[in-house]
């Protein structure tokens, strides 16, 4: 059976959807090919149980939001795209669109509900209520899953080469929004604390960081620390696949890292890790206050003792 699965969240909530797609793959299946925004369903195609990706950014889709909407008056495109499939696993959080677009493509269409009020009521983690949507309870949920290439890891490693024979930490300070980010001064103080205790420690950064921080931290993390800017997600989980361990807030690039299977550790703060933590092989979630906004009661020396003490040191 060849299923579509159309996806225009982030990529953390991308993420803690790849299970369904795994589950599609092992027991229903031949092939899922994702929809979504371009970089995202390129990048996961191959890379995870989605075998093949698609930009959305293509398609004309506004029609199909229209409470009016006449199926004859559907674009010819996304009624030959959508037609070739048994299935479509539609993620986007509209029961109009979904109707709407059964009409023009003449597919069944199964909807997931990923609005995050919904999921915040679940009771059970967001991957465990987006799975048993199609599934049920009996269905072992499983864990989400991205295997970097070849290529995305020998990027990784050339460009962590700065950090010499050390064990390597990968920190993502940024988040989609500020209220979820652990203070960068706190990130400064782990990263200095794990250089002392012998390794090396990179600080990735994107543009909404570079908003958020403003010139001067840019700056000082520039001239202080190795970074990495302006990375595709091929180079981003090229380089989380080559770290020892990855450090981050509630964000995309922690899911990512825990997809990836590279041992995670994620501050949270205002949202609620047992329906959002990263779901991986090693992840460990740390709680903050960010009621107290200079340091969330989280000391960056316990954070690197934890690191350590999970990962171990190289010889």
């Amino acid at each position: 059976m060849l299923v579509a699965m159309i996806h225009s969240g982030a990529l953390g909530d991308l993420i803690l959807t790849l299970p369904v797609a795994q589950t599609l793959c092992a027991e229903e299946a031949e092939c899922v090919e994702l929809f979504a925004v371009e970089g995202r369903a390129l990048f996961l195609a191959g890379r995870s149980a989605v075998t093949a990706g698609h930009s959305l950014e293509g398609l004309p889709l506004t029609e199909l939001f229209r409470d009016d909407f006449d199926s004859s008056r559907a674009p010819e495109i996304v009624r030959a795209t959508f037609r070739g499939f048994e299935d479509v696993i539609n993620a986007y959080p509209s029961e109009k669109f979904a109707r709407n677009l059964a009409a023009a493509s003449m597919t069944h269409i199964r909807s997931l509900d990923t609005r995050p009020t919904s999921i915040e009521h679940g009771g059970v983690h967001a991957t465990e209520f987006l799975h048993r949507q199609l599934f049920g309870n009996f269905v072992q949920v499983p864990t989400p899953s991205v295997t970097p290439t070849d290529e995305d890891r020998a990027y990784g490693l050339s460009a962590l080469a700065a950090l010499g024979d050390k064990p390597r930490l990968l920190i993502h300070h940024g988040s989609g929004s500020p209220a979820k980010c652990w203070p960068l001064p706190q990130y400064v103080k782990l990263a200095e604390q794990m250089q002392a205790d012998g390794w090396g420690a990179a600080f990735v950064l994107g543009e909404a960081e570079h908003e958020t921080i403003g010139d001067d931290d840019w700056k000082m993390l520039q001239d202080r620390f190795t970074t990495f800017t302006g990375l595709d997600l091929e180079q981003l989980g090229g380089l989380i696949a080559a770290s020892d361990a990855y450090i981050g807030n509630d964000s995309g690039p922690s899911h990512l890292a825990a997809a990836i299977g590279t041992p995670t550790f994620a501050i949270f703060g205002p949202t609620n890790p047992e329906v959002w933590a990263p779901r991986g092989r090693s992840v460990k979630v740390i709680r903050g206050l960010p009621s107290e906004p200079e340091r969330w009661r989280v000391d960056p020396a316990r954070v690197a003792v934890a690191i350590q003490s999970t990962v171990g040191a190289k010889a």
